[in-house]
């Protein structure tokens, strides 16, 4: 019946407005596929930005991750050194080391102990040692850096006028567990 009376309406029209209904059919569908593709390319677009903020996010905390592993290792090794050394003494340490290279009567020593927001607390030295030659000073550094459990905060190198000797002032420290 429905369809008897859309058949009879549609051979009732000529020709020329089948012609143009069929125009126009196919120019909202052009306008409406043009229009879907247009929506798709701004919701691509966006897309491929936030996958490119998301990108970049992601190779952030990739190397914040990287670097917390390697600060987790290197605690882990304080950790054992600091277990393992317990009764470790940075004064005693010093002074063995003074002997060793006899600059006992030409150093002098200032002890500081602080407490660090990670529990621990740091013992340091400053250390001045007058009138040595760079030689010496190498193999005091090279003493100080072999000992696990001690590391160098800062080092001042002062050239003597008229001498081949120099003045050395640096401030070494080691961690003790909070007691």
């Amino acid at each position: 019946m429905i369809l008897d009376s859309i058949k009879e309406r549609i051979a009732s029209f000529e020709r020329k407005e089948i012609f143009r209904f069929c125009l126009i059919y196919l120019a909202v569908c052009v306008i409406v596929v043009i229009g879907i593709l247009v929506r798709h390319v701004y919701i691509l677009q966006g897309l491929q930005t936030k996958m490119s903020a998301l990108n970049k996010s992601r190779s952030s905390v990739q190397a914040i991750l990287t670097k917390y592993q390697v600060v987790q290792q290197q605690k882990n090794k304080v950790e054992a050194a600091l277990k393992q050394n317990k009764t470790f003494n940075i004064q005693k340490f010093y002074q063995d080391l003074a002997q060793k290279y006899g600059v006992t009567a030409q150093s002098s020593v200032r002890f500081n102990r602080q407490k660090l927001p990670n529990g621990y607390f740091e013992e340091s030295l400053q250390i001045t040692i007058n009138q040595i030659d760079s030689k010496m000073m190498c193999e005091i550094m090279l003493d100080i850096e072999q000992e696990p459990i001690v590391y160098t905060i800062g080092v001042d190198i002062t050239k003597i006028s008229n001498a081949k000797k120099i003045n050395l002032t640096m401030s070494i420290a080691t961690l003790r567990a909070e007691e």
